[in-house]
């Protein structure tokens, strides 16, 4: 223990990094896709450093010490599930009659 920090092995799984019964995320993990990769070929071990006395975030000790903030899960009732999922139909089918016009538009007209 070094000024209060601990020196801890964490999880990366697919739905974060695990340390005790927290999941934390960070810039390094999201930008090299850790959670995909983890989905894929399954977790890992990484080492951490954290405050026994301040569960909301850890640094990773191979990443200069880049801090990762815990995760808060919130439970959706139905009607917002429900809302969510209607918002992205209505994004996918606006992407598509998007993409049909981008095709059949003639850029050579333009020069």
């Amino acid at each position: 223990m070094i000024n209060g920090y601990e020196l801890a092995t964490a999880w990366v799984s697919e739905v974060g990094i695990c340390l005790e019964d927290r999941t934390y995320s960070g810039k390094t993990a999201i930008r090299e896709q850790w959670f995909q990769k983890a989905k894929i070929h399954g977790p890992w071990a990484i080492t951490v450093n954290h405050l026994p006395c301040d569960s909301s975030r850890i640094y990773l000790n191979n990443y200069n010490f880049e801090v990762c903030k815990v995760i808060e899960f919130t439970l959706l009732d139905q009607v917002d599930l429900e809302q969510y999922y209607s918002l992205i139909e209505i994004y996918k089918e606006s992407k598509r009659k998007f993409d049909r016009l981008k095709r059949g538009y003639n850029y050579g007209s333009l020069r």
